[in-house]
């Protein structure tokens, strides 16, 4: 039995002891007493956890009744060992007991400390020491969070197998139901919308677990119940994972073992799904129940299909209340590229008559930069800047999200709720990667741009907005609009000064010039010297084609400035994307050259030839090895023994 402070404490029965095995021994333990904070003993019987002694401050081991945690055994002395919490951590202290004490197999003489997982032997028992868990709470002190920690957690966590998709008719279904919690979240908060969540998984208890980067995970909501435990293992390998896992009895999982089975006598089946919005993770949602494996692949299924709308409604609790007014200053574009210039040129003629822009080109070449100079350029500068990723949202989600909804327009409805276009009105709106727009939307988008008027989902009055929308994609419009994705009058209202940003790897010096604003801004920003590369590194850093563009150069800048803080940079120290380079000839020189007419050369009796080698180097006048090693050098992506040619 334990004895500790009354304060905040809830009460568990114990495991009922086993029968005796012998007439002289026996265990006790009428009602534990659990307090967060708490270390606890497991005793092992044949080296599986038999009982939990949860233990305060001061703890006393022995025969005798007064004992903390008596263990009747005749051949412990009536107060053989103590345990104490102190500063530093936590000792033990053997009495002067007739038979000893043992710590991790050597005898404790004096004051012994303990390390998590110690066993400790009294007589013909052992007990192994558990530190206390982590217990954190939110800031009112609503809701509680059992973290527990096994770096072998979660093994037994199952995903969805293979090929395993909801049927068409169900995942319908589930649009509505995703709907129908960001709904609840407007009326009744985030337990709302997680006991809707239950109610759809069939789940007792939910919980939703962020991290804000002081502290490694907190609760943002609980329901069901004041506590909630989890393993921040399984968290961790959610997030890491990107996909929902599940646990069928957690009383049998690692990662729920030891301390925390005092609170989790009653949980089995788990599952956890992470929060990913706008491309970024917002958290986890926690659901369990107290019956062995409940939770089925479907289940498992639904919940990852539900978990999008969930962390929307996370993102927005943890947005700030008032979103800014005013954008805020748009930041330098780099490079003094003729058709960069050119498109910034426009962009800005563009803004003062206020005609309709389309941004074109490949993802990370700073599309949102020229649509942020759009708006400085405009008469709108002063007013709301407001952006979309219209490739986060489904297209239920995104409609509420730019024209906003009234009350009782789904289930959960509850309130009016204004959309981004009311939001940005008198500014402008970004729809970033507009090409992802689903067949409703772009009917919707489509009239709203020709009457600048729309209706809220489930209005009935007309709202009249004021808003100069900017749209940009990495997509080709008119071959999608040519193949029907995408409508042909849609393009041609968003296109009436379509702008292309260059790809980086045509963007020259730009290169240079990016990479020593980066090295400046970013060295400045994390507190690091620019490192120097050496002129191998240099030649790979310019020979590489940048397929990432700008966000690329820029991942690439932060991973030196991290790792070479004012060093020098060898060939070897960069990205192994950048290495895949090293031994090829450089752009411009006669090497370089002769390379290309025999990558031509080649390419074109490998085409003549069928993709017969023997053929092939005949034709050429070469022997099959040296083909071999042409292809190699020369047409890495489909020479080889793997690029499909025949012997």
């Amino acid at each position: 039995m334990a004895r500790l402070a009354p304060d905040r404490a809830a009460t568990v029965a114990a495991p009922r002891a086993p029968a005796r095995r012998a007439p002289d021994r026996a265990l006790t333990g009428a009602a534990v007493q659990w307090t967060a904070g708490m270390a606890v003993l497991l005793l092992l019987r044949d080296e599986v956890p038999l009982v939990r002694f949860a233990i305060g401050d001061v703890a006393t081991l022995g025969r005798a009744s007064e004992c903390e945690i008596q263990l009747v055994d005749t051949e412990l002395s009536r107060r053989h060992a103590q345990l104490r919490r102190r500063v530093d951590g936590w000792v033990l202290e053997d009495l002067g007991s007739r038979n000893g004490t043992r710590v991790d197999g050597v005898p404790a003489a004096g004051e012994v400390a303990l390390r998590p997982g110690a066993v400790i032997a009294l007589g013909s028992h052992r007990l192994v020491f558990e530190p206390p868990v982590d217990v954190v709470g939110d800031r009112d002190g609503d809701h509680r969070l059992l973290l527990l920690r096994d770096d072998a957690a979660a093994r037994g966590a199952r995903t969805l197998p293979a090929g395993h998709a909801l049927a068409a008719s169900e995942l319908a279904r589930l649009a509505g139901a995703a709907l129908a919690l960001v709904g609840h979240a407007d009326r009744g908060g985030l337990g709302a919308t997680l006991a809707a969540l239950c109610a759809e998984l069939g789940a007792e208890r939910a919980c939703l677990v962020v991290s804000d980067g002081a502290r490694p995970w907190r609760p943002l909501c609980v329901h069901g119940g004041a506590t909630v435990t989890t393993s921040t293992t399984l968290l961790a390998r959610a997030v890491a994972e990107g996909q929902p896992l599940a646990v069928d009895d957690a009383q049998g999982d690692v990662s729920f073992a030891g301390a925390a089975s005092v609170l989790t006598h009653d949980l089995r089946a788990v599952m956890v799904a992470p929060l990913v919005h706008d491309g970024a993770a917002r958290g986890v949602v926690h659901v369990d129940h107290r019956r062995r494996g409940a939770f089925d692949d479907a289940a498992l299924a639904r919940l990852g299909a539900l978990a999008p709308a969930v962390a929307l409604v996370v993102a927005r609790a943890l947005a700030p209340a008032t979103p800014p007014a005013v954008a805020a200053p748009a930041a330098p574009i780099i490079g003094d590229d003729p058709r960069l210039r050119a498109a910034l040129a426009a962009v800005t003629r563009a803004a003062a008559a206020g005609a309709q822009v389309l941004v074109l080109g490949e993802s990370g070449t700073g599309k949102e930069l020229v649509a942020r100079a759009y708006h400085a350029a405009s008469p709108r500068a002063a007013g709301p800047w407001v952006a979309v990723n219209c490739a986060a949202f489904s297209e239920t989600l995104l409609d509420s999200e730019l024209f906003g909804h009234e009350q009782g327009a789904f289930t959960g409805a509850t309130r009016r709720r204004r959309g981004c276009f009311e939001q940005a009105d008198g500014g402008t709106l970004f729809l970033d990667e507009v090409g992802e727009l689903g067949p409703a939307t772009q009917a919707r988008l489509l009239r709203v741009l020709a009457d600048r008027r729309f209706y809220r989902l489930g209005g009935e009055q007309p709202i009249d907005v004021d808003v100069q929308v900017v749209a940009a994609t990495h997509r080709d419009l008119r071959a999608r609009a040519a193949a029907g994705a995408f409508r042909d009058d849609l393009y041609w209202r968003l296109a009436v000064i379509p702008v292309e940003v260059p790809p980086l790897r045509e963007r020259g010096a730009d290169r240079a010039a990016l990479t020593a604003h980066f090295f400046a801004t970013l060295g400045a920003e994390l507190g690091r010297r620019p490192p120097t590369l050496s002129p191998e590194a240099q030649a790979l850093w310019d020979r590489h084609p940048w397929p990432g563009n700008v966000r690329e150069l820029r991942n690439a800048v932060e991973r030196l400035l991290v790792l070479h803080d004012g060093g020098v940079v060898e060939a070897d120290d960069l990205p192994p994307e950048l290495r895949v380079h090293a031994g090829r000839p450089a752009p411009g020189t006669l090497a370089a050259a002769v390379a290309a007419l025999e990558r031509e050369r080649i390419a074109a009796a490998m085409t003549a030839s069928g993709g017969n080698k023997a053929a092939a180097a005949r034709a050429l006048g070469i022997s099959r090895p040296t083909l071999d090693k042409k292809l190699r050098e020369l047409l890495p992506d489909g020479g080889g023994d793997g690029g499909g040619g025949r012997a």
